[in-house]
């Protein structure tokens, strides 16, 4: 009997052991692990992206006036862009820890921030330092710029807003407030 116990004992040891191990590297993340970047982002110029974990918000002003949108974040992908897309911009370079996300918009400045109602995607990757990112809300716009592409789903989001259907031309370097 007490060699039973005694190796009952062991294999409860060795169990505890290992699954301490286990437990202790399941909980270990790396500085390269992306993440959905929440906070206020300025790109310097008076724009702010606010992003919590369930909205967005774009401010900025030009002239005096206003602009920008909110919206609430209804799909969220922090390992890779939609699409297929390894840049952030048509033509960029592969993006380090990039993310994205589908959101409908709850309010716009005008129709050239988008439709409330409607959908588009929004996408980040790390910057050149921790407290910088590069960020861009897709951006395609009608024939005179008055108007901003937009989809009916969040679905049709994620698969229309591309670099190959050019709505990512450009993305802005931005730094946590």
């Amino acid at each position: 009997m007490h060699s039973v116990s005694y190796k009952v004992r062991r294999f409860l040891f060795t169990a505890l052991v290992i699954g301490g191990a286990l437990a202790m590297l399941g909980g270990c993340s790396s500085s390269d692990d992306p993440t959905l970047p929440i906070g206020s982002w300025d790109d310097g110029f008076g724009n702010v992206y606010t992003i919590t974990g369930t909205t967005i918000s774009y401010t900025g002003e030009f002239e005096g006036t206003a602009y920008g949108y909110t919206g609430a974040i209804v799909y969220i992908d922090d390992s890779r862009f939609n699409g297929g897309d390894t840049s952030i911009t048509d033509g960029g370079d592969t993006a380090v820890n990039p993310g994205h996300f589908a959101f409908q918009y709850t309010s716009v400045s005008d129709p050239s921030w988008g439709e409330v109602g409607k959908y588009n995607v929004f996408r980040w990757a790390d910057g050149a330092s921790e407290n910088e990112k590069v960020m861009v809300q897709g951006g395609k716009y009608n024939e005179d710029f008055s108007v901003m592409v937009v989809f009916d789903s969040n679905a049709a989001a994620r698969n229309g807003a591309t670099n190959d259907a050019g709505f990512f031309a450009f993305a802005s370097t931005v730094t946590r407030q």
